[in-house]
Order: C-alpha cells, then sequence, then structure tokens
C-alpha cells in the first residue's frame, strides 16, 4: 500500500530528487533529476525550470544556462525578479555586461527591498571600474533587507580602490558591527588601517637610498600578510621618492593594484615594465598580467599571458592551472582538460590539478571520466574537500542517469 507522503506520480519524484540535491549544492545531480523529469513531463513548474537553468549556470554550462532562462516567459510575479537575478548572473559570467546591467536593475525594480540585486550590480560596475555608480547602488543596498554586512563590505573595497582609507574603514566597522567575526572585513580594516599608518609617515618622510632595502621588505612583509594597500603605498612612496626600484617591486605593484580592483592603473604599470631579466621574472610578470586580464574580461589575452607563463616555467603546476581557467571561460573545458594533463608532469599540486580535470569533466557530463579524476584527488590528498563534494555529486549524477532512484 503507497504512503500518502510518497508521490505517485514519477515526474514529481524526481523533481524531489532535484530539490534534495540542490539543497545539498550538488548541481550535476539537480540537473540530471530535473532533465530526467522534463522528460516525463514538459510543462515543469517555473521553480523547476528556473532551478534547472541555475545548477547549469553552477556548472558552468553557460550557454546552456542562458538559453534555458531566455526560454522561461511565464514567471509569476513573485518570481520576476529571482529570474532577472540569474539572468543576470549568467550574463556577468559570460561577459555582457550591459545585458547583465539590464537584468540587475529590472530585478530591483521588481524588488527592490533585497540586497542581492544591489551587490551584483554594484560588482558589475566594480568589473567597469565605474565605483561611483557601484557606491550609489551599495548605499541603496544597506537600506535593503539581506546580507548588509556584504554590502557594507564591498561598500568599503569601493572606496579603497579609490584611497579613500578613512570611508573604507567606516564601511568595513560597519560591516563588524553586523558580524563581529566577518573575517574578509577584519582582514581588510587591518589593511587600510596599515595604508593609512603609511600615509601617515610617508608625509613627513619618505624614502631615502639608506632606507630603500628596508621599506622594499616592508612591502614583502605586505604581501605575505595579504595587505595590498599598505603594499601598494609602500611603493608609491618609493616611487614617489625617486628610489630605483627592482623589477619584482614593479611587478609586485602592479598586481598588488589589481587586488584592490584598480585595474586601469594596474594595467599601466604592467605595460611599464620593459625590464625582465630572466625566465623567472617573465613567469611572474605573465601570471599576474593574465590574472589581470582574466579579471577584466579580456580572456583572450589572459590566455596569452598564461602560455607565455607555462613557457617561462613549465616545471610547476600552477600556470597550467591558471591556463585551464581562461580556457573554461572561454567555454571550452576539453582544451582544459588538455592543458591540465600536461600539468601532470610537472611539480606541485596534482591533487588541485586532479581536482580542475575533474570539474571540467562534469561540466562536459562526462561524469565516469569526472570520478575517475576526483579519485585520484583523493589519493593525492586524503580528505580533500572541494574533491570530496564534488566527487558526492558526480556519483549522484551517475545514478540519477542510470534511473536509480534513491
Amino acid at each position: 500500500m503507497t504512503s500518502p507522503m510518497t508521490p505517485t506520480n514519477p515526474a514529481e519524484e524526481l523533481l524531489q530528487l532535484a530539490r534534495t540535491a540542490d539543497k545539498k549544492g550538488y548541481p550535476a545531480e539537480t540537473v540530471e533529476y530535473y532533465r530526467a523529469a522534463s522528460r516525463l513531463d514538459s510543462s515543469l513548474p517555473f521553480s523547476a525550470r528556473l532551478a534547472h537553468a541555475k545548477n547549469l549556470m553552477e556548472l558552468g554550462r553557460l550557454n546552456a544556462a542562458d538559453e534555458m532562462f531566455g526560454a522561461i516567459t511565464d514567471p509569476p510575479s513573485d518570481g520576476l525578479w529571482l529570474l532577472h537575478l540569474n539572468k543576470g548572473r549568467v550574463c556577468d559570467e559570460l561577459l555582457d555586461d550591459p545585458s547583465a546591467i539590464l537584468h540587475f536593475t529590472e530585478c530591483i525594480n521588481a524588488n527592490p527591498g533585497s540586497t542581492m540585486a544591489y551587490v551584483f550590480l554594484a560588482c558589475t560596475y566594480i568589473g567597469m571600474q565605474e565605483f561611483e555608480r557601484a557606491i550609489k547602488m551599495l548605499h541603496r543596498g544597506v537600506a535593503a533587507e539581506g546580507d548588509r554586512d556584504e554590502v557594507y563590505l564591498i561598500l568599503g573595497n569601493c572606496y579603497r580602490a579609490l584611497r579613500e582609507y578613512d570611508l573604507a574603514r567606516l564601511a568595513y566597522l560597519k560591516a563588524l558591527e553586523i558580524t563581529p567575526e566577518y573575517p574578509d572585513a577584519k582582514k581588510a580594516l587591518r589593511d587600510v588601517d596599515a595604508a593609512l599608518d603609511v600615509m601617515r609617515r610617508t608625509s613627513t618622510s619618505g624614502c631615502t637610498a639608506e632606507t630603500l632595502d628596508e621599506w622594499l621588505e616592508t612591502v614583502k612583509t605586505a604581501e605575505l600578510a595579504d595587505r595590498p594597500s599598505e603594499a601598494v603605498e609602500l611603493l608609491k612612496a618609493i616611487v614617489a621618492s625617486k628610489q630605483p626600484m627592482p623589477p619584482w617591486a614593479w611587478i609586485a605593484l602592479a598586481d598588488e593594484l589589481r587586488m584592490i580592483g584598480r585595474y586601469e592603473e594596474s594595467e599601466q604599470v604592467f605595460a611599464s615594465i620593459t625590464d625582465v631579466p630572466h625566465d623567472k621574472a617573465r613567469y611572474i610578470l605573465n601570471l599576474f598580467k593574465g590574472q589581470l586580464c582574466l579579471d577584466r574580461g579580456n580572456v583572450e589575452r589572459a590566455i596569452g599571458c598564461f602560455t607565455e607563463a607555462t613557457d617561462a616555467n613549465p616545471r610547476e603546476t600552477a600556470p597550467y592551472v591558471f591556463l585551464s581557467r581562461a580556457y573554461v571561460k572561454r567555454q571550452q573545458p576539453e582544451k582544459a582538460v588538455e592543458v591540465l594533463q600536461r600539468a601532470l608532469a610537472a611539480e606541485g599540486d596534482h591533487a588541485e590539478v586532479h581536482l580542475n580535470i575533474g570539474y571540467c569533466h562534469r561540466t562536459l557530463g562526462q561524469y565516469e571520466l569526472a570520478r575517475e579524476a576526483l579519485l585520484k584527488a583523493l589519493e593525492v590528498s586524503p580528505g580533500y574537500a572541494g574533491a570530496e563534494e564534488a566527487l558526492q555529486d558526480v556519483e549522484g549524477a551517475l545514478k540519477a542517469v542510470r534511473g536509480e532512484l534513491q
């Protein structure tokens, strides 16, 4: 006898399995159960179609997600904002800033009471280096409901990028009022406090030939402590004092500028670096330039930089991993796998390489190959959290594909 709580509709049973997988954060399993349900019922509810498309996006199948979002033309009035939010997210991932801005704006119009769209819209503006517009959105966002601590954090990051450290400090303190142990806000606050201290000290005494080495050591300390603004202010003070900086310091200045979101200034510094004395410096230069290109959405240039980094240093896994990520961003996971296979002959974090191979195969729907790669990652690094979670996902997806109801 069937229990009253057990669904008798096979499509509904698959939908319940999809919802359970979605709650666990398993995108491949979720997608496969939604796909199976859609074969049985072509008129799935809005929430199912939205979740299906969202999980395609999480898997990195951006074009499929974009197409599925576009096919949803009948959202309920209370779901319109979620549709626009996720359409904006996939457009952002596809580097279509104008469409992302349009959808995030429509999301705000449909639901001005949620912080989410303000955050996503502000981040799109930040990527475009339009900090003032981002700040305007974030000031509206702090009046909405949701993760206001995140809104203040990003607001602080905008002020930090503009070198308005006092305003950045106030924003980080607001974030910490809401969530006292917010690690990102605590770290950023330490950074701007250190930057302000550098600015106070350099207003009375600059760097001299006698103190140059000491200053450069302080830069290295700031880098290791993940205080990019402090490093930038120290390096700018050295430049202002007209002291000669070694090539590594110029590369550091460009990359620290990138890390705080000052992409245009970072690019100018990179363009000024012409003295690259050896392969190691060329490797680091191109690795950092490639990261800047990815941050700016210039995937082709990123691929070129990361390829040069692998040529300069083929013995380490890191440049191959970065190059593979650029190919993934270009929607070429199969090319990324080829690059990562080359990385296995290099020295470095092989667990990370196998993990990324597993991710790529999962994106392609090649779940058996993904499972093999993830098991290898766990052989190299038992207990590797990312690999364990992805393995659970692909094993669930395999069961869904085989029709094994859990």
